[in-house]
């Protein structure tokens, strides 16, 4: 029994030097290094999780944002999927662009954000109905379209 206490001693001081640097004979500050270590660690996980969380929350916020003002003023044209009206069309004689997400990566945002807010051919402009912040969350909303 006495051996195997000693073994375990032996097994106990190892472990703690390869956590802790020292074992608890020498000194137990190493411990102490250790722990702090972890609620660090641990306080930083936290941190990013719940910056993670929050991100995702202020997304979709602005997703909904975009999706109620494409709703509001672009959907009869563009069509709710963003492939554009073909009744429309064909009643105003016009060609209505598709703004879903494949057909926006061609185009620069800046143009897109001009178009949005200027307006173009039969297009009305939306400057004076949404801030510049509304009309960045619509085209943030239309790249998501058929994706």
């Amino acid at each position: 029994m006495q051996r195997l206490d000693g073994v375990r001693w032996k097994l106990k001081v190892s472990c703690e030097v390869l956590l802790y640097g020292q074992d608890e004979t020498t000194n137990t500050e190493g411990k102490h290094m250790a722990i702090r270590r972890q609620w660090i660690a641990s306080s930083l996980v936290l941190w990013w999780f719940g910056g993670v969380i929050l991100g995702a929350i202020a997304f979709a916020e602005a997703d909904a944002v975009g999706k109620k003002a494409y709703q509001k003023m672009c959907q009869s044209c563009h069509a709710a999927d963003g492939t554009g009206n073909n009744t429309i069309a064909k009643s105003m004689k016009i060609s209505i662009p598709p703004v879903t997400g494949a057909a926006l990566e061609k185009q620069d945002d800046a143009a897109m954000l001009s178009i949005i807010a200027e307006g173009k051919g039969k297009m009305p402009g939306y400057a004076k109905m949404l801030s510049a912040e509304e009309q960045q969350k619509v085209l943030d909303y239309m790249k998501t379209l058929g994706r």
